[in-house]
């Protein structure tokens, strides 16, 4: 018997997917509706230029970009460093755009930290063996 505690763990991992799918429709809605105010901002910069080939019409290659270019904004002074784009593109792109870029980055690092740690609770606990 695996008591009230497993039972918990199995609705916070429905809870985790029911926030990832969310956030992959979060996702889908940028990858859309941003891209163009994303090209505008920051399209003459090196970075936007070198991923600016994945940009197709599919789902999946306008995630990608724009997952990419919200990484860059998370951690402006690595890209700012290696010239990805400058101080001066990076502050061009509006606030509102800025904010709603990184806080879906930060919120999948989120998701996938507690991905990690039911992943690790349910190890200790033996609910993920085999022949539980």
């Amino acid at each position: 018997m695996k008591g009230e505690f497993y039972a918990f763990y199995m609705w916070c991992w429905l809870g985790v997917f029911v926030l990832i799918f969310f956030t992959f429709l979060v996702q889908v809605y940028f990858s859309y509706s941003k891209v163009n105010e994303i090209l505008e901002c920051l399209g003459q910069s090196n970075s936007v230029l070198g991923r600016q080939f994945l940009l197709g019409d599919g789902i999946f290659s306008r995630s990608f970009f724009v997952l990419s270019i919200a990484g860059m904004l998370v951690f402006p002074e690595t890209h700012i460093k290696d010239g990805g784009f400058t101080r001066e593109e990076f502050e061009g792109v509006p606030y509102r755009l800025r904010f709603q870029l990184k806080a879906l980055v930060y919120i999948l690092f989120v998701l996938v930290g507690v991905c990690i740690a039911l992943l690790c609770l349910g190890g200790y606990m033996g609910w993920l063996n085999e022949h539980s």
